[in-house]
Formats: C-alpha cells, sequence, structure tokens
C-alpha cells in the first residue's frame, strides 16, 4: 500500500526546523556573547592582577629605598663619631650628598619574579635653621606585558654636629711640644725646649747626633699622648646687624668718598649684589653692611663691617669689627678690632689688633700684633708676630719666621718651614715635622700663657649654643611618608 504524505505534515516539520536552525543560532550567538564577556573579564582580571604586582614592587622598591638611606645616615653619623680633623670637617660639610650617593650606590632593587623596578634618589628641599634634609625616592615598577605603576616616598634626615662637644680646651701639664703622632727633625734641623717637656709616638731624625735640647725637662714616648688633642671647635655664623631704619640704602654698586660720605654716625645698607665702596674719607662712627662686597680704600674708618659677599681692606685703618660670609682680603692697612670670615682670610702687610676666623683657612704674612687665630682649615703664618693666646686648626698649622706669644693647637700636622721663637707651646694630634733642611725653632715653655688660655670666658668658638650638649639619636629620623603617582600605560 502506497503511503501518501500529506502537504499539511511537511509544512509542520519544515516549520520546526527553521525554528530549530533560530534557536541555535541564538544559543550560538548567546555562547559566543558570553564568551566574549568572559574572556574579557579574564583578561580585565590577569590586568588588574599585572596592575597590583606593579604596584606592591613599587611599594616594595620606595620601602627598602627608605630603609636603605635610614641605614647609610647611621652608617654614615657612625664614621663622623670616630673621625676628627679635616676627615670629620668633611663628612660634616658633605652629610646629605654624601648619604644620597652612598645609598644609591649601595641599594638593591627587589628581587619579583616577572617584574622589573626602577628607584631614583634625589635630595630636595633644605631647612637651614633646624638643619634638615628631604630625601626624594621613587619606584617605577613594570609588568611584563609593559603595564607599570610609580610609588614615590620621602624622609627627612637631620644633619648633627657630633662632634660640638660644648669645648674645653684640654693640655698636659708641663707639656711644651706634643707629636701624637711622628716627631720628624730633618738634616740639620733641631729645637730647644727650655721649661717643659716634649711628649711624642715617635721621633726620628737624620744625623749621627742628637738635635734637640730640653731644658728644664724631658723627652717621653708615648704612644697614646694623641689622644688627648681633641676638637673642641664649635663656632656659629655671626647674626646680622640690626638695620631696620638705615640711613642710606642703595640698590646698585656705589661709592663713597669724601663728598657724598653721609654725617656719622653713619647706617648704610646695600641690597643683594650691590657692592659698597668707601674711599679717600673719615668715618668717626657708624655700620655698613652689604649685600654685596666691601671694598675700604684711604682712609680711617671707625665702623663695623658686615658683608654678605667679600670684603676688602687696603691701604687704611678700620677701628671695629669685621664680618663676612664670603673671603677677606687684607693689604697695607691696621684693624684694630677682630675680622670673622665665612670663607678664607688672606692678610698681608700690616697690624690687626684682635682675633681672626677663617671658616676655609688663613693666611697672614708680613704682619703684626695679631691676637688668636682659628680656622677649620689650613692656619699658614710666616713674618708675623703673634700676640694673642691660640693658634688652632682642625687641619693643619704651618708656620715659619714668626715671633710667636701663643699655643699652637692642630687637629692634624703642625709643618715648620722657617726658624722661629715661640713662647707657649705646639701641640699636634698628627705630626711635626720641618719642610726644609736648616731649620730651627725654640720653645720657651710658659704656664702663664696656658692658664690664659683655659681661664679665658670669651673664647665664642668654644661654646655650645644656649649650653645645649648635641646628641645623635633616632630624633635624626625626623618623619617620612609614601604616596601613590599612578600607572604609567
Amino acid at each position: 500500500m502506497i503511503r501518501r504524505i500529506s502537504k499539511s505534515s511537511f509544512n509542520n516539520k519544515g516549520s520546526a526546523l527553521v525554528m530549530a536552525l533560530v534557536i541555535m543560532t541564538i544559543l550560538i550567538i548567546l555562547g559566543l556573547a558570553v564568551a566574549t564577556l568572559s574572556l574579557g573579564t579574564l583578561l580585565s582580571n590577569t590586568e588588574d592582577a599585572e596592575n597590583n604586582e606593579a604596584y606592591y614592587a613599587a611599594e616594595a622598591g620606595v620601602n627598602s629605598a627608605i630603609e636603605q638611606i635610614k641605614y647609610e645616615a647611621s652608617r654614615y653619623y657612625s664614621a663622623m663619631l670616630v673621625s676628627s680633623g679635616n676627615d670629620y670637617s668633611l663628612l660634616l660639610n658633605n652629610f646629605f650628598n654624601n648619604i644620597k650617593v652612598n645609598s644609591e650606590a649601595y641599594f638593591v632593587e627587589p628581587d619579583i619574579s616577572g617584574i622589573t623596578t626602577q628607584t631614583t634618589f634625589t635630595t630636595g628641599a633644605f631647612d637651614p635653621v633646624e638643619s634638615i634634609c628631604e630625601f626624594i625616592v621613587s619606584c617605577n615598577a613594570t609588568s611584563p606585558d609593559g603595564a607599570g605603576y610609580v610609588i614615590d616616598g620621602k624622609i627627612y634626615i637631620k644633619k648633627i654636629d657630633v662632634n660640638a662637644s660644648g669645648g674645653e680646651l684640654i693640655l698636659v701639664d708641663n707639656a711644651a711640644l706634643i707629636a701624637g703622632n711622628l716627631l720628624n727633625i730633618r738634616k740639620n734641623c733641631g729645637f730647644v725646649i727650655n721649661g717643659g717637656d716634649a711628649l711624642v709616638k715617635e721621633v726620628i731624625y737624620d744625623c749621627s747626633w742628637v738635635p734637640y735640647l730640653i731644658n728644664g725637662g724631658n723627652l717621653y714616648i708615648t704612644p697614646s699622648i694623641g689622644d688627648s688633642v681633641t676638637e673642641i671647635l664649635n663656632y656659629t655664623s655671626y647674626t646680622d646687624p640690626d638695620m631696620t631704619n638705615p640711613d642710606t640704602v642703595v640698590t646698585s654698586h656705589t661709592t663713597f668718598n669724601w663728598n657724598n660720605i653721609p654725617p656719622s654716625p653713619i647706617s648704610i645698607i646695600s641690597t643683594p649684589g650691590a657692592d659698597i665702596h668707601v674711599n679717600s674719607c673719615i668715618i668717626t662712627s657708624g655700620v655698613i653692611h652689604s649685600g654685596g662686597d666691601i671694598h675700604m680704600n684711604n682712609g680711617i674708618f671707625t665702623v663695623d663691617l658686615y658683608s654678605d659677599g667679600d670684603i676688602h681692606i687696603n691701604n687704611c685703618t678700620i677701628n671695629g669689627n669685621i664680618y663676612c660670609r664670603g673671603n677677606f682680603y687684607g693689604n697695607n692697612a691696621v684693624i684694630n678690632g677682630s675680622v670673622i670670615s665665612e670663607g678664607a682670610v688672606d692678610w698681608h702687610n700690616g697690624a690687626l689688633n684682635g682675633s681672626v676666623y677663617g671658616e676655609y683657612g688663613v693666611h697672614i704674612k708680613d704682619a703684626s700684633g695679631i691676637g688668636d687665630v682659628i680656622s677649620p682649615g689650613l692656619v699658614e703664618i710666616n713674618r708675623t708676630a703673634i700676640n694673642g693666646g691660640l693658634v688652632y686648626s682642625s687641619t693643619k698649622v704651618l708656620v715659619g719666621d714668626c715671633s710667636i706669644k701663643a699655643v699652637i693647637y692642630s687637629l692634624g700636622d703642625v709643618e715648620i718651614n722657617k726658624s722661629m721663637s715661640i713662647q707657649g707651646a705646639i701641640i699636634a694630634k698628627n705630626d711635626v715635622f720641618y719642610n726644609k733642611n736648616n731649620v730651627y725653632f725654640t720653645i720657651n715653655y710658659s704656664q702663664q700663657i696656658i692658664e690664659n688660655i683655659l681661664e679665658d670666658t670669651d673664647y665664642s668658638f668654644f661654646s655650645p649654643v644656649g649650653g645645649a650638649q648635641n646628641t645623635l639619636d633616632s630624633g635624626v629620623f625626623v618623619s617620612q611618608e609614601i604616596a601613590p603617582i599612578g600607572r604609567t600605560n
């Protein structure tokens, strides 16, 4: 029997097939959409994970860098505590920069699998009043696909002069000469001591006879004698004069002479960088404060001088004290007062009836009437009469052809370049030596000069500020902070 299929049945099956195809298409589209969404989520999660890894790597780099700076600061302070003289001065003066350089040199980037970091160190703002410096670190972390993150950090560290003890000059009884290391006597050289002892770690000489004579005392070999010679210099910068109502204010380089000098008492001030020249006139009283240099020539000036630059004194008389933040240059002049320079002092020909302080050294030649001479740097004195109580250097004293009534005291060497006579003593933490042949010196030991120095209450150079004692503790690390900067791409 032949079976017949009706048209209606065929149509129903065709509709079902079409519906199935539509549903399958919709399901495929939905599946693709879900797959795309899932892949996007997966990629997003992967990117977030990589960003998180970069973030944590950058954070680790900054934290490590801050700890490295703390370590280097602690190590630096340890070096300062066992240093003295010029070595200590160099450490103190280069405190912040050296800590930065050491931190960069010894820092190791964090080892995080697949992540690279680059950390930089810089010094930022400096507070000169509190002596606090800002150290800035920045770490840029990058993941394998280039995703990156940057985090910055800061730490504030205080510089403390740990060697500023407040000043107590300690001298060994009856010691006319101390060489904490070597007393080196060259060929055809020698010395005489009258009334005191020579204490040295070692003595050598280049001749077949004993080239020294000690009258009323002895030479003692004392290996630890250098420990008695200690750094006590604690000079702090001078303050500017009170000139809130000056008579004359100049804003450019200005020259004053007999024709235009204001009547005494004068009160002249200049703006930063404006030099003041005073020539061929008389000032009977007053103050000059220059924001630039000061030049004083050919006159008699009873005046205190303050300069933010250099001071030049030539062919004149100054009755007053001189303060400069630059260098001081004096030639063929008389100064009845003291010279305080935060630069170097270079003095030739004349008389200076006061004391001299030069932050970066003192050079005096062909002068007389000098009082105390004090510097952290080299002190060089030739053909000069010293009438004060102390010639003091944290570095070295080079002296010769002088008549000295003082104690020569050096945290480094004392070098003798010409014959001379001393009423007082020579004290050196390191060597006492001659730099040429045929040089002799005589020390007439004076206990009275020693006592005058020890009893002098006017040594502001050896006084702690406000009677305070500098201390070193965790307070040198003032504060620190970390700040996320953000993604780099």
